[in-house]
């Protein structure tokens, strides 16, 4: 009888195997034809008889690692395989039949060897004329050495949620997916695709451009550059307000740098005035705070505030920073506040005014004020303020001021990558154009601020609205303007290469803004 048997279910190998059943008598002609090859070839017929073994084998626990270009490092346990193998196994247990005729007497010793690689020894003595039917039975134990031939397939799931990486040129909160190519460590090689799901917030050490952009920065007037060599200036170090004022004044002529150290206390409502001069720096050390001392300039021209505290400046008419018929003044880098208490009377953060001109406000934080930035100090000035006030705002954080922190009268200015918040709920305003103002407000984003943008007729008539060119703000809402009347301001620098996109703004400004963040 003829079996057809998959012996692999994997390789799908197929195998013909004969069924003898044990102990029945051949038909004559398969002895005839069994003496035969017997007599030719001295082997023995092998029956094979199949049988199904079941070979379990455990291979090994794969480990992968895995090599993500963005430097993860992820292990997947890989579950372990088994392979069932179904396959002929030679176990020889038949009696084998063997035949011998001897026509002459003698005494021999056959040596019967069986073609089932068992060796079957038959031993005979006959007499003349004998003939014998000698029965052999072979009940060898066999071994079988079988190869298992299996093919694994795996999913290998990396559960990995670290990842950590380092770019230079943005800050990323969010969910990456990879696909890597996998490695076992057992005797399969397979290529899997790992889907790595990323939860982890990135934490990127962001270097931003901390260089000079704005209007500030634009060669007009009598000033072609901004600033000067430090290598041919006079530096003075100074701890008090005397000493900051006496620098000043005292100055030969040459340009000057005032380095100031420590905590300046005043409660006689004095002021760091710089007036009728041109090209003085002053220049916070570490943690340098002017507490009850503002900073005025007047009739001067480039002029750089930088690295300074300057807080609770007492006085109706006293601002903690004032700039008055001056250009190309460059305030950087400040954290500039007041409170809200009103219990003492304070006045505003930062004003600008009387036509003054070519004015960059940049990496600042001002904050907790009942007063706002103010641009143009009154509606009736316009014949001093109208084609003047060129001002760029950029990379500050207005917070918790009221009723709303930059208000700009006649003039152009360029409000970009700056925060907004306030967080007391009621009314307050971001950005106010008002009397012919032309404001661009780009890539802006507002938290908590009702009017995020708001043209306002100050004035008698309509023309005198101001006008905003609303470019990529947000809020918590989603998207912020236009909003009408509009206008187009010709930004006269670049400036591209500062932009910051408004999902990564915040948390870079909080990392930069203020005072000792200079790189």
């Amino acid at each position: 009888m003829t079996r057809i048997r998959h012996i692999n279910r994997k390789t799908t190998r197929t195998e013909v195997a004969i069924d003898i059943p044990g102990r029945r008598r051949l038909p004559l002609i398969a002895i005839f034809m069994a003496t035969c090859i017997f007599a030719c070839s001295e082997k023995l017929l092998t029956p094979v008889i199949v049988v199904q073994d079941t070979a379990t084998t455990r291979l090994p626990l794969d480990t992968a690692t895995v090599i993500s270009p963005d430097t993860t490092v992820s292990t997947a346990p890989d579950t372990q395989s088994t392979a069932t193998d179904t396959h002929s196994t030679p176990i020889d247990t038949a009696t084998d039949f063997d035949t011998a005729t001897q026509t002459e007497p003698q005494s021999d010793s056959d040596s019967l060897v069986d073609t089932d690689s068992h060796p079957d020894t038959l031993s005979d003595s006959a007499a003349d004329t004998d003939t014998g039917t000698f029965q052999s039975t072979d009940s060898g134990t066999h071994s079988d050495s079988g190869t298992i031939d299996s093919t694994d397939s795996h999913t290998a799931t990396d559960t990995d949620t670290t990842a950590t990486d380092t770019a230079d040129t943005e800050t990323v909160t969010g969910t990456a997916t990879d696909t890597h190519i996998l490695q076992d460590s057992d005797t399969l090689t397979e290529t899997d695709s790992i889907e790595v799901i990323d939860t982890d917030t990135y934490s990127y050490v962001y270097v931003p451009e901390f260089s000079h952009v704005g209007f500030a920065a634009v060669p007009a007037l009598d000033v072609s550059e901004f600033g000067f060599n430090p290598a041919d200036a006079t530096t003075v170090e100074a701890t008090s307000i005397d000493e900051i004022n006496a620098a000043i004044a005292n100055r030969d002529g040459t340009p000057l740098i005032i380095y100031i150290s420590g905590t300046l206390i005043s409660e006689e409502n004095a002021q760091i005035i710089i007036d009728n001069e041109r090209d003085v720096q002053l220049i916070g050390r570490i943690t340098t705070s002017l507490q009850g001392i503002g900073v005025t300039v007047r009739d001067s021209a480039n002029i750089l505030i930088q690295n300074l505290s300057i807080h609770h400046v007492v006085g109706s008419n006293d601002d903690c920073i004032n700039i008055e018929n001056s250009h190309h003044i460059w305030i950087d880098h400040c954290d500039v506040y007041n409170d809200r208490s009103g219990s003492v009377e304070y006045d505003g953060l930062l004003d600008i005014t009387h036509g003054s001109d070519y004015i960059t406000v940049s990496w600042n934080h001002f904050h907790e004020n009942l007063k706002g930035l103010i641009a143009g100090h009154s509606n009736s000035n316009g014949d001093e303020d109208s084609g003047k006030l060129h001002i760029t705002y950029h990379h500050n954080i207005f917070s918790n001021i009221s009723p709303g922190p930059i208000s700009v009268r006649f003039g152009q200015a360029h409000v970009f990558n700056n925060l907004f918040r306030y967080d007391f709920g009621d009314s307050t305003i971001g950005i106010s154009a008002r009397m012919t103002a032309c404001v661009r407000a780009e890539l802006n984003r507002f938290r908590g601020v009702n009017e995020p943008l708001k043209t306002d007729q100050s004035g008698d008539t309509p023309d005198e609205l101001g006008r905003i060119e609303a470019l990529q703000n947000v809020d918590d809402n989603g998207s912020v303007g236009p909003i009408a009347p509009e206008c187009q301001l010709a930004v006269p620098y670049e400036y591209t290469h500062t932009v910051t996109d408004t999902t990564y703004l915040e948390a870079l400004l909080y990392q930069n803004i203020g005072i000792d963040r200079l790189r």
